[in-house]
């Protein structure tokens, strides 16, 4: 027993595509939402860090501001400027001696002057580690917290000073400036500030305040007020770190890396991918970076995407059952139709199909189907064998009514003509009725429309003979018709009804002309003369017994009519037209056909 299914490989091909279009649909769509909803997580983590991101870079910023403030406060101090400018110009030495004299001339110490704003400055930032001053002549001072002072020159910190402000080719006040790391772990950065002569604007040496931001960071991060995700890291962008929450979870060259991108990506870490946020931070050099694990982001997103993936498990579950259940049902409902149709093809037209109550395109094909099968049993039994005798008896009783007709005809011509006049004419009339009568007694029913023309040609030959000089014949006939297939004796009967009805034998001006042509892919020919004509009331009189077939036993024109609309349809058959004295034409309409061999 053949499966179920063989009797509609198309169907569950189709069935099949769809499902998998489906499922490819409903795993995009699923694959769409978890990244929509993994971008928004990111988005989510990226918004919750900017109050943090802003509020370090709100640290780095402000220290530039103090920074430029402690210099406005040294120009704008006439004591502060004249004691910073000696203190570069002369070195330590000799400050020692100018501040000595000066405290016994204003009881005012350089020194101590010098002291008590440096310690102003560290006083009022706790993240401020040391403020140095820089001189051009290659010495370095620097005044620690706890009030612990340093001179160095001609040391490795002076000459480091000495390279890194030649490096930076300062052409502003101020520039950002990374430090190395400490011995403890923590990072230090400096800013470097030019100090001038207010009068000379001569460059005299710089302002150095070195700051550590671990603890001021430490504490906004510590702050519950500030929730935030991953860590931060603030750094130069040569890859110089300045500060660092993730304990060296990257090396220099990656975040030299990191920061060029200046854009959100994701890096990856020797155990976990990270997503990292860069955001420069003004005109400096610097960059804050925060990192946030790719876990942390599946983790928050893990509650809706656990929902979006057993909807669509589930979905793509419901989808797969309803499949299979309609597929089976709809299967089997095809193969009763199928069986029913194979039936039909064995002649069974008794056959019908079981209707069940669901009305779709199967419901709608087997009730048309029981339709069709009665109204063709019906045909068959009452019309279509009925029909097929009447039309092969008129068929034979039509094509029999001319030969007679005709044969008596021509006889008479050729005994009236033999009568008259012994003449070699006969012998050549003899001899074309001969072969006018071999064609026409030739049983084939339909013939090509050349050997038609020919049929015709040899009948005004006959009538040439007998009345020469009386007749002019004209048949232009395209050579792409004469293959074609027509009904014997369709043009022949046309013409003998000119002949018999239409030559005026007074007149040596008789013509015939015959034509044919394809058009609108069908065979035209026309058959015109200039005869006698008829009026307009014997015209409609013909017209309308074409159109009604009255008489049906009538020779000629009607004769070939019916003859032509019975072989190939009422559109088929002929036409006239015609003018009192001065002619008529007679044009057929047939189909473009090949003879069947």
């Amino acid at each position: 027993m053949k499966n179920l299914y063989s009797y509609n490989a198309s169907f569950k091909k189709i069935i099949t595509f769809y499902t998998i279009i489906t499922i490819i649909v409903i795993i995009g769509l699923s694959t769409s939402f978890l990244c929509m909803i993994y971008t928004r997580s990111k988005n989510n983590i990226q918004s919750q860090n900017t109050v943090i991101n802003n509020a370090i870079i709100e640290l780095v910023n402000q220290k530039y501001f103090q920074a430029h403030n402690a210099v406005k406060t040294l120009y704008a101090n006439a004591n502060y400027q004249e004691t910073i400018i000696t203190f570069l110009d002369i070195g330590m030495d000799e400050f020692l001696l100018y501040s000595l004299d000066q405290f016994y001339k204003t009881n005012l110490s350089p020194m101590k002057l010098m002291g008590v704003y440096f310690e102003n400055i560290v006083n009022a930032d706790p993240s401020i580690e040391s403020i140095s001053l820089y001189s051009n002549n290659e010495f370095i001072y620097t005044y620690e917290r706890a009030n612990s002072f340093f001179y160095r020159q001609g040391t490795e910190q002076a000459t480091t000073y000495s390279e890194i402000i030649k490096e930076l080719n300062l052409s502003g006040n101020y520039s950002f400036q990374p430090h190395v790391k400490k011995q403890n772990g923590d990072y230090t950065f400096d800013i470097i500030i030019r100090i001038q002569d207010s009068s000379t604007l001569i460059n005299k040496g710089y302002l150095i305040f070195t700051h550590n931001l671990d603890s001021e960071i430490d504490t906004l991060l510590r702050s519950g007020a500030n929730d935030h995700y991953g860590d931060f890291i603030l750094a130069h962008n040569s890859g110089t770190v300045l500060y660092d929450s993730s304990n060296g979870l990257f090396d220099e060259s990656s975040i030299k890396e990191i920061i060029a991108t200046n854009d959100d990506s994701i890096i990856e870490s020797s155990n976990f991918d990270h997503h990292f946020f860069v955001t420069p931070i003004g005109s400096t050099d610097l960059a804050l970076i925060n990192f946030t694990p790719t876990t942390l982001v599946y983790k928050l997103m893990r509650p809706t995407s656990l929902i979006i993936i057993v909807s669509a498990i589930l979905s793509i579950a419901l989808i797969v059952f309803l499949t299979f259940t309609y597929s089976h049902s709809y299967s089997y409902r095809l193969k009763t139709i199928t069986d029913a149709i194979d039936k039909i093809k064995t002649g069974d037209f008794t056959s019908r199909i079981q209707l069940d109550t669901r009305q779709d395109e199967l419901g709608s094909i087997a009730q048309n189907f029981n339709v069709m099968c009665h109204e063709i049993e019906n045909y068959i039994d009452k019309v279509y064998v009925l029909q097929l005798k009447q039309k092969a008896a008129e068929l034979e009783a039509l094509q029999a009514q001319i030969n007679p007709h005709f044969l008596y005809n021509t006889l008479e011509n050729i005994r009236m003509r033999a009568a008259i006049n012994n003449d070699m004419d006969v012998s050549k009339m003899i001899y074309i009725l001969a072969t006018f009568f071999r064609k026409s007694l030739n049983y084939d029913t339909i013939i090509t429309i050349e050997e038609e023309i020919n049929h015709s040609r040899l009948y005004l030959q006959l009538f040439q003979i007998q009345y020469v000089d009386k007749l002019h014949v004209d048949i232009d006939i395209d050579p792409a018709v004469l293959s074609y297939s027509i009904i014997k004796l369709s043009i022949q009967p046309i013409v003998e009804n000119y002949i018999v009805h239409g030559i005026n034998l007074n007149r040596n001006d008789n013509k015939i002309i015959i034509k044919g042509f394809i058009r609108d892919e069908n065979i035209w020919i026309t058959i015109s003369d200039n005869g006698c004509g008829m009026d307009q009331q014997t015209l409609d009189t013909i017209r309308s017994t074409l159109d009604h077939s009255i008489d049906a036993k009538s020779i000629g024109l009607i004769n070939v009519h019916e003859r032509l609309q019975i072989q190939y349809g009422a559109s088929y058959g002929l036409s006239i037209e015609s003018t009192l004295d001065v002619g008529t034409t007679v044009t057929l309409r047939l189909p473009c056909q090949k003879r069947l061999t």
